[in-house]
């Protein structure tokens, strides 16, 4: 972000989190961070903390960066179009920012961080066939 915005000074910067974890985006908004309500789950495991780091608080300020918030449903969805068009095994929360720029990007060209292929076999394999049937 910091790289990019230095020479694309008109950058959005957008931090994409499951839904009901948007402490980011909320923490963004108001300038503070909050805490994330106990017990809320997500298939993107991998993003489920409780409160954002104190250093990506304030980068992410400094870059007037927000936040968004992605369903389950529209991640795993990411993962088949990601499988189907791309050739690239994504887990969940390498998944999501996919699914965000999938929602629509307004005519818009973005950069969307995608990664890792760290999922179990079977819960891939049940994810794909989830959106493929959805």
């Amino acid at each position: 972000g910091l790289a990019l915005r230095t020479r694309f000074p008109k950058l959005d910067i957008v931090a994409v989190e499951p839904m009901g974890h948007g402490d980011i985006g909320r923490s963004l908004a108001l300038g503070e961070r909050v805490s994330n309500a106990p017990g809320v789950r997500s298939f993107c495991d991998a993003l489920l903390v409780d409160k954002m780091g104190q250093l990506p608080f304030a980068m992410l300020s400094a870059l007037s960066a927000r936040g968004v918030t992605m369903d389950d449903a529209s991640v795993r969805r990411a993962m088949l179009i990601a499988a189907m068009e791309l050739k690239l095994v994504l887990e969940p929360s390498g998944a999501i920012a996919l699914a965000a720029a999938l929602q629509g990007l307004d005519g818009r060209c973005a950069l969307v961080v995608a990664s890792g292929g760290n999922v179990d076999p079977a819960a891939y394999l049940e994810a794909l066939s989830a959106a493929a049937s959805a």
